[in-house]
């Protein structure tokens, strides 16, 4: 399964092969304030979902992947984490929330990446690690 995504600025046609996810289905792709964004979720579960916001960089002339979310529900099955990073900034927060408390657990903290990543660069051993940054903030 891909999602293509046609660029008017360069006449160019980029896709994403959401089988990196190991995706079973993915949302409409949404469009705002030059921004697309779309969410997948891992095959066999509702439990892993990803959101990606994408954008695209006028100077390397590429789609770059700006804004990564995932949520998944805890290995317990008490609760859930949702974690959201914004890669321009390097911000991050992790929140666990508990379905027998109406309390949650915010934590928040700053990982520049290295490097810039482009939509040509996704591979699932990319996406684990994006999952991994606040992995020390999850409740298990």
């Amino acid at each position: 399964m891909f999602l293509l995504i046609y660029l008017s600025t360069n006449n160019s046609t980029n896709l994403i092969d959401i089988n990196v996810f190991t995706a079973v289905f993915f949302d409409s792709p949404k469009f705002k304030n030059n921004v697309l964004e779309f969410t997948v979720y891992e095959t066999g579960t509702a439990n892993f979902v990803h959101s990606l916001k994408l954008r695209y960089n006028y100077e390397y002339k590429k789609v770059q992947l700006i804004g990564y979310d995932c949520s998944c529900t805890t290995i317990s099955g008490r609760g859930y984490c949702n974690k959201s990073y914004n890669l321009l900034t390097g911000k991050y927060n992790v929140i666990n929330g508990f379905y027998d408390k109406t309390k949650t657990e915010v934590f928040e903290g700053i990982k520049k990446q290295s490097k810039i990543i482009f939509i040509d660069q996704f591979r699932d051993e990319l996406f684990t690690e994006l999952s991994q940054i606040g992995k020390e903030f999850e409740k298990e």
